[in-house]
């Protein structure tokens, strides 16, 4: 899959990291799609605090490697294709520089991004955790929708920008 550099990354930088998940629900990709963070809208959700979106503009890391290639480490059992490769290490980046400081609270529980018009990540100690942080990032990003459509001003300047909020 496109997302290997990712899930490598993670499971390295992140050594109490058993479980992956990369998804593109529907509920936290409305927030992916405006690279906005999923707030905390419920009691559960607290324990994760607000899912950060990372920035990494595919198309245009895709079209500056293919203008300006460059030797890349490819993973075994990868499609070869270096361009998804370069948009994942730019992901990376973004990961060590906004998540692992909290590498941390990964002992107490998972964590979670998002990433700019493509999807979230969840990734905890096991895949029962990771699965429940990501019902938890969903249920929140559905609280965070439905409920602004009973407070304009609930969610200041989180979903002004989206059509129809």
């Amino acid at each position: 899959p496109a997302g290997t550099p990712v899930h490598l990354a993670l499971y390295r930088l992140f050594p109490e990291c058993n479980a992956v998940f990369h998804t593109h629900a529907p509920y936290s990709l409305v927030f992916a799609s405006q690279n906005r963070s999923v707030p905390s809208t419920t009691f559960q959700m607290d324990l994760l605090g607000d899912v950060p979106c990372l920035y990494s503009d595919d198309n245009a890391i895709k079209k500056q490697f293919e203008e300006d290639p460059y030797e890349i480490e490819i993973p075994q059992g990868m499609v070869q294709k270096p361009a998804l490769v370069a948009i994942s290490n730019t992901l990376i980046a973004q990961v060590e520089t906004n998540m692992l400081p909290r590498r941390n609270e990964l002992k107490r529980h998972g964590l979670a991004f998002n990433t700019l018009r493509h999807g979230i990540y969840v990734f905890a100690r096991h895949a029962q955790e990771a699965a429940d942080n990501l019902f938890r990032v969903e249920t929140s990003a559905r609280t965070a929708i439905w409920g602004s459509q009973f407070q304009q001003d609930a969610l200041p300047n989180r979903l002004s920008s989206i059509s129809g909020f």
